[in-house]
């Protein structure tokens, strides 16, 4: 299938490009455009690869790492990485990592993009584990949100997916007991919800 300008594979058993991932991309897109420079990216929870490589085709973008804790979607990225080689503009790196288990912990960030599991439906499988966010829906969330700060270099961006039919109020609470804001949203309606990515940035420290 070919899926915002990439030829992208499938696997049953991995999260399969929709319209949250379109949304994702285009936000990131925005922010990649308003940066400017050379820049590190972060796609978590990277799935098919499909929001990584995206970003991976821009001449801002230096460098990607596409991370996911299933091994089905770690070998189907590299699978998609190879397809659109050519096609890409930075240096790509496909790793298996829980969150930022296995991501250096010297390892910085100016964009990290996180198409987070956001409904609190019960998870049996991989495929379910895609969209699966604990009771409230946003538990995977908010533990991403405590091991992020330390990633994002200062100015950067965390474009954060969330569902209207989460805990969105108990999320806010914890962007900011993190250290964050939302700067801005967008949204997109699927079926009986509203799809959100949040575009959250540190807060500025007073007498810094």
């Amino acid at each position: 299938m070919e899926v915002l300008g990439l030829k992208i594979e499938t696997d049953s058993s991995v999260y399969e490009p929709d319209e949250d991932s379109a949304l994702a991309a285009r936000v990131a897109d925005s922010e990649i455009g308003a940066v400017g420079r050379a820049l590190s990216v972060l796609d978590m929870g990277c799935g098919s690869g499909v929001i990584g490589l995206h970003m991976a085709m821009s001449e801002n973008v230096d460098r990607v790492v596409l991370a996911d804790a299933s091994s089905s979607a770690v070998a189907l990225c590299k699978r998609n990485l190879e397809l659109n080689l050519k096609m890409l503009h930075a240096k790509c790196e496909v790793i298996k990592s829980d969150l930022f288990d296995e991501i250096d912990e010297d390892a910085v960030f100016d964009i990290i993009v996180f198409n987070a599991p956001y409904l609190a439906e019960g998870a049996q499988d991989d495929l379910s584990n895609a969209w699966y966010g604990g009771e409230g829906g946003i538990e995977v969330s908010v533990e991403f949100l405590k091991q992020a700060y330390v990633h994002l270099n200062s100015g950067g961006s965390v474009v954060l997916l969330a569902s209207s039919l989460s805990d969105t109020e108990r999320l806010y609470d914890a962007i900011s007991q993190q250290g964050f804001l939302v700067e801005k949203d967008a949204s997109v309606h699927i079926n009986f919800e509203d799809i959100i990515a949040l575009v959250i940035k540190k807060q500025a420290v007073i007498g810094s």
